[in-house]
């Protein structure tokens, strides 16, 4: 082979070896970065979520048993008021109203205008679970959230979704309240997050995402329902039913 021959093979093996590269990237990048930034944008977009000084809604749900009797009801309002530190949420279980607060950093709770005996910890808990939960699809952005792409199911709802699975960590991440694992079913044709799958300690549920309410330029929870799983991951019974509404965001 002659030189400039050489020198021509040379090059083409080059960019063969470029344009397989760079098609590896955009395949990477389409089963999992663009799936999620998708998603978040059908959402609201994140940079608009994090442009949010306040949100307020109400939360009603019910416990329910195997048996469809319903454990217990309430009703709750959040109201977060980012810039300036403050997390209310208040809820009125049973005959009882029940604050959880948070304060430029401080917890506390209060019982039916009673300060309670609860550590920090606990109050933490449950005021990032509540920020995470109405968070979603968003917080799937979080630092320390290592995230897979499972490819497409089929949910017995109907729809067809890419699956997404979120896995955390709390040991190795401060702002990880838990251990469990999520995963994100995300609609293939208008990117809406139609279930979430959580493991927990000691069971898995799934939670249909019923409908959505249009605020803002947001796509926020309507109604949700939530399935308690078998141990063949099929739902066992309706473990719980929620509303959302009286949404404010500013």
């Amino acid at each position: 082979m002659n030189k400039p021959t050489f020198i021509v093979a040379l090059y083409a093996v080059i960019l063969l070896l470029a344009c397989q590269d760079k098609k590896k990237k955009v395949v990477e990048y389409s089963t999992l970065d663009q799936v999620i930034d998708n998603c978040i944008a059908a959402h609201g977009g994140l940079q608009a979520w994090h442009d949010i000084q306040e949100l307020i809604y109400s939360k009603s749900f019910d416990l329910m048993l195997a048996d469809g009797s319903v454990e217990k009801s309430f009703a709750q309002d959040h109201e977060y008021i980012y810039d300036a530190g403050l997390i209310k949420i208040e809820s009125l279980q049973g005959e009882d109203t029940v604050v959880n607060l948070q304060v430029s950093g401080e917890y506390s709770r209060f019982i039916n205008g009673e300060a309670a005996d609860v550590s920090q910890e606990a109050i933490h808990k449950a005021v990032q679970t509540s920020l995470y939960v109405i968070g979603l699809p968003f917080k799937l952005r979080d630092p320390g959230v290592s995230l897979e792409y499972q490819g497409l199911d089929t949910l017995d709802t109907g729809y067809a979704c890419h699956v997404v699975q979120a896995s955390y960590d709390s040991d190795d991440n401060s702002n990880h309240t838990t251990s469990d694992v999520w995963k994100f079913y995300i609609d293939q044709h208008d990117w809406l997050v139609r279930a979430n799958w959580v493991q927990s300690s000691d069971h898995a549920n799934i939670v249909d995402n019923i409908d959505f309410i249009d605020i803002e330029g947001f796509k926020m929870y309507g109604k949700r329902e939530s399935y308690r799983l078998d141990s063949l991951g099929a739902k066992d019974y309706l473990r719980a039913s929620y509303t959302y509404g009286d949404y404010r965001i500013e």
